[in-house]
């Protein structure tokens, strides 16, 4: 399987949706992930999102950003639909735009294709 984003701004993202209280990654896109290699966690979603989630906390983790400061983020336990597939997942609490880390692509791709000559991003999944 593949979900495939795009290059805005900068940015490679795919498309993510919240369905059924999941995150659905692929398809019609309500939310952009920006694909984040720098990010070591799985996903970091706002304050918002996490709302409509309504998923439990069970911690906190503390994360240096990319500007060098150190903050503690919330961890709540939720799972993402890839494909049809459920896999469960930390998302942590995390102002800002919705976040794809590598502990995610790590976990479920097999290989992310960042192409800016298309604009392109494309995530093979195992």
């Amino acid at each position: 399987m593949r979900v495939r984003g795009r290059i805005r701004s900068h940015e490679p993202s795919v498309p993510a949706r919240i369905s059924g209280g999941r995150l659905v990654i692929g398809g019609p896109q309500r939310i952009r992930l920006v694909v984040d290699t720098g990010f070591t966690g799985a996903i970091a979603l706002p304050p918002s999102l996490l709302r409509r989630l309504r998923l439990d906390e069970v911690g906190a983790e503390p994360y240096i950003l990319a500007d060098g400061s150190a903050v503690v983020a919330s961890v709540y336990e939720g799972a993402v639909v890839l494909g049809g597939k459920t896999c469960p997942v930390e998302i942590i609490s995390s102002e800002g735009d919705p976040l794809l880390g590598m502990q995610f692509i790590e976990d479920v791709a097999s290989s992310l294709v960042i192409n800016p000559r298309r604009r392109e991003v494309v995530l093979n999944i195992r």
